[in-house]
C-alpha cells in the first residue's frame, strides 16, 4: 500500500473525516486530500504529527519496510528531501557547489543515497557521525588545510558551508548546516503541542467542558433577573400600578397581578440579549472548529418528522399532567404542587396575544436551544458519547424550569430535543420542535381554557399524537444510524 492509502486507512479507523483531521493538523482539507491521493507527501514534522493524531506509528504509515538494508528512517529522509525541494530550490546549487580544487561536495542525504547501492554504514560510523553532527563546531577548512571563516554562497542568505567531519572510510563527506525549511534535523525541531483528540474523534476532557456551561447558565439567569428588574421598574412607573394599589385586593392577589403584568415584558427585554450573547459565542467557536455547532441537516425530511415529534411530545406532556391531576385527588402534596403549577400558567392569560406569542413561542425557544443544545450539549458531545450529552443536557434543561410539575413533564422533552439535535445534525430541528411545543402548549391551550368541551377535544387530539411522535422519532433514529454507518464505510 502507498503512503496515501495508509493515511486514509488510519483516518477511517479513527472515524475521522478529512475535515476533522485537517482541523487537528491545523491544515486545509485540500492538504489531507492531496496526501491521500499521493499527489503530495507530508514533511517529516507533519508525518510524525499525523502519526500521533491517528494513534499509529510512522512505520505503520510507511509500512515499515527494509530498503536495501537501511531502516525506514531513510524513507523519512527522502520525504524531508522532497519537501525541501519544493521550498528551497537553492539547495540544488548548494549540494553541487565545488571547492576551490574542483572537488564536488555533497550533502548528507545525497551521500547516503550514493552509499546504499555499494555499502552500508557501520553502526560505529553512524554513532560517530551523529555525535559529530551534534557536538562538532561548524568550521571551514580550505583545500590547503587552513582554517578560516566559512564562505557565503551567493543567492542564499545566511547559508554556511560546514567543515567535512574527519570520519574514516567516508572521504569527501560534507556536513552542511540545514537551511530553514522542512528538512530540519529532528533534534532542532520544537516539540509539537499535545494533541487534544482521541482516536474516536472526541476531544480529551478539559476544564472548559464544565466551566463554559456553568458560566452561560449564570449569564442566562443574570440576564433574566435584569430583564425582570427593568420590566418591574417600567410597571411601577406606569398608571397600571397606581390603579392596582387603589383596589381592595389582598397582598397575595396583588403580587400575582404584578407578576402577571411583569412576566411577558421581562421575557421581551431579556431573551433578545440572551440570543445575541449565545449566538456570538457559538459563531466564534464555529470559526475555530467547524464541527462545533451542527447546522446542516442530513436530510430535508427531518423537518416534517420534527412536527410529528413536537405534537407527540405535547401529547406526552398532557399525559403527565393528567396523571399528576389524578394524584392530586388523593395526595395533599400533589394537590399543592398542582395549585402552584396552575398559578404559574395563569401569568400568560389576559396578556396581549401577539406579544405573548413573540416571547413565549419564538424568542424563548431560540434562546433556550442555543444554550442547552448549542452550548451545553455541544460541550459535552465534544468529549463524551452522544447519549451522555443527550442525558445531561436534558436533565439540566428540566431543572432550570423550577416548578416540579414542569420539571417532570419537561424532562422527556429535554431528552427528545437533545436526541433530535444530534440525530438530525442541525440545531434548527430542536428549535422547530420547541417552538411548536410552546405555541400549542402555552398559547393555543390558554385561549380556550374556559371552554370545557374544547379542552376535552384538544386533550384527546394530543393523546392520539403520541404514537405518531414515537414513529417519527424512530425514523429519525434509523436515518441517523444509517448515515453513521455510511460515513464510516465509504471512502472520503
Amino acid at each position: 500500500m502507498t503512503l496515501g492509502e495508509n493515511i486514509k486507512k488510519a483516518r477511517r479507523r479513527c472515524s475521522l473525516t478529512q475535515e476533522q483531521l485537517a482541523v487537528e493538523m491545523a491544515l486545509p482539507t485540500s492538504a489531507i486530500a492531496k496526501w491521500e491521493d499521493n499527489t503530495e507527501k507530508p514533511g517529516v514534522y507533519r508525518l510524525r504529527l499525523l502519526a500521533k493524531v491517528l494513534n499509529v506509528s510512522v512505520d505503520d504509515l510507511l509500512e515499515s519496510k527494509e530498503v536495501t538494508g537501511r531502516p525506514v528512517m531513510d524513507e523519512i529522509n527522502s520525504l524531508a528531501q522532497l519537501g525541501a525541494e519544493g521550498k528551497n530550490t537553492s539547495r540544488d546549487r548548494m549540494n553541487n557547489a565545488k571547492n576551490s580544487d574542483g572537488e564536488t561536495r555533497v550533502s548528507a542525504v545525497e551521500f547516503g543515497r550514493q552509499m546504499t547501492g555499494e555499502e552500508t554504514m557501520s553502526d560505529s560510523n553512524q554513532t560517530a557521525l551523529s555525535q559529530d553532527t551534534e557536538q562538532r563546531p561548524q568550521q571551514f577548512i580550505d583545500a590547503a588545510g587552513t582554517q578560516g571563516q566559512p564562505p557565503q554562497l551567493p543567492g542564499i542568505p545566511g547559508f554556511v558551508q560546514g567543515q567535512p567531519p574527519q570520519q574514516p572510510g567516508i572521504p569527501g563527506f560534507v556536513q552542511e548546516q540545514p537551511p530553514q525549511g522542512y528538512a530540519h534535523p529532528m533534534q532542532n525541531m520544537s516539540a509539537p503541542k499535545r494533541q487534544r483528540i482521541r482516536p474516536n474523534g472526541k476531544r480529551y476532557f478539559s476544564a472548559r467542558t464544565i466551566v463554559f456551561p456553568i458560566v452561560f447558565l449564570v449569564l442566562y439567569f443574570v440576564i433574566q433577573m435584569l430583564g425582570t428588574a427593568l420590566a418591574g421598574l417600567s410597571y411601577f412607573a406606569s398608571d397600571s400600578f397606581a390603579s392596582l394599589m387603589d383596589t381592595s385586593l389582598d397582598l397575595a392577589d396583588m403580587i400575582r397581578e404584578m407578576i402577571k403584568a411583569i412576566g411577558v415584558p421581562a421575557l421581551l427585554y431579556s431573551t433578545p440579549v440572551q440570543i445575541l450573547l449565545f449566538a456570538i459565542f457559538l459563531w466564534y467557536q464555529k470559526r475555530k472548529n467547524p464541527q462545533y455547532l451542527l447546522l446542516r441537516p442530513n436530510h430535508a425530511s427531518v423537518f416534517p418528522l420534527a412536527l410529528g415529534i413536537a405534537f407527540g411530545s405535547l401529547g406526552l406532556a398532557t399525559l403527565f399532567i393528567l396523571l399528576f391531576d389524578m394524584l392530586a385527588k388523593f395526595s395533599p402534596f400533589w394537590q399543592n404542587v398542582m395549585v402552584t403549577y396552575q398559578q404559574s400558567t395563569e401569568v400568560l392569560q389576559g396578556v396581549d396575544l401577539l406579544l405573548t406569542t413573540l416571547c413565549v413561542a419564538i424568542l424563548v425557544p431560540i434562546a433556550e436551544e442555543l444554550l442547552f443544545r448549542g452550548i451545553i450539549a455541544e460541550e459535552i458531545r465534544q468529549v463524551a458519547p452522544d447519549w451522555l450529552a443527550i442525558l445531561l443536557s436534558g436533565v439540566i434543561f428540566a431543572l432550570v424550569h423550577g416548578n416540579l410539575i414542569q420539571i417532570l413533564y419537561v424532562l422527556p422533552l429535554g431528552f427528545i430535543l437533545g436526541a433530535a439535535y444530534i440525530w438530525t445534525n442541525t440545531i434548527w430541528v430542536p428549535i422547530l420542535i420547541h417552538v411548536v411545543f410552546n405555541f400549542f402548549g402555552s398559547i393555543v391551550s390558554t385561549q380556550f381554557a374556559d371552554n370545557e368541551t374544547a379542552v376535552t377535544v384538544y386533550t384527546i387530539f394530543l393523546l392520539v399524537m403520541i404514537p405518531l411522535g414515537i414513529i417519527c422519532f424512530v425514523i429519525i433514529n434509523r436515518m441517523f444510524r444509517k448515515d453513521k454507518k455510511a460515513a464510516v464505510g465509504k471512502p472520503a
